[in-house]
């Protein structure tokens, strides 16, 4: 099942169901896990759009009722606020608009106290990927994910509630949202920070460009 297919079935037990008034839902907006990326996303236009998704509150709670049979999913789901995923189709003349974009919501994200999981820029493929973390009390109250690949496409990321990034593999596997997969192996597979100006990501004029 993929992403259409999962949130076409979510969306049409909703509306047999009532689901909109079987769950009390609150503003999201005021949670704190929660992070309006407009600035970046307004940047595009609807025909570069590739992928977008958006599960709320009552959606998420007929997921965790569709695997009840999992009792760690129907845990995790119920504390899950809203899922927001946009990707979009990078076109050459946007790269410089959206890079300037992306570096300073990063500095607004640190400047409200989301902690920096990853934050990569890889100067061989001009790539750049930010993971940051809400914690409260020591509690996660949400993620952001702003990954930019300039010869491919821009994805941005915010799962708003109350989630362990190991609980994200689990999460991608249920409803099959390819760039939670993404997400779940960048931060298994890079837990550091590479800065721009670290010299192994730029090879020297002098030396031979590393293997």
């Amino acid at each position: 099942m993929n992403i259409k297919q999962a949130c076409m079935t979510v969306a049409l037990v909703a509306t047999l169901g009532g689901a909109g008034r079987a769950f009390a839902t609150e503003d999201v907006t005021k949670h704190p896990g929660y992070f309006d990326f407009d600035s970046v996303v307004k940047l595009f236009g609807k025909q570069d759009t590739n992928v977008e998704v958006f599960l709320d509150q009552a959606m998420l709670a007929f997921i965790g009722l569709l695997g009840k049979s999992d009792p760690d999913m129907q845990a995790l789901c119920a504390n899950l606020k809203q899922i927001r995923v946009q990707s979009f189709q990078m076109e050459s003349d946007k790269v410089e608009a959206v890079e300037k974009t992306v570096g300073d919501v990063a500095q607004k994200l640190e400047s409200q106290g989301w902690g920096a999981l990853i934050k990569v820029r890889d100067r061989k493929d001009g790539s750049q990927t930010y993971v940051y973390m809400k914690l409260t009390n020591g509690k996660s109250q949400g993620l952001v994910v702003m990954a930019i690949d300039p010869r491919d496409e821009a994805t941005f990321v915010n799962i708003v509630g109350e989630i362990d990034p190991e609980q994200i593999s689990r999460l991608s596997h249920t409803i099959h949202i390819d760039q939670l997969d993404s997400l779940d192996m960048n931060i298994r597979g890079k837990h550091h920070d590479r800065s721009d100006d670290k010299s192994d990501d730029k090879p020297d004029d002098k030396k031979p460009a590393k293997k």
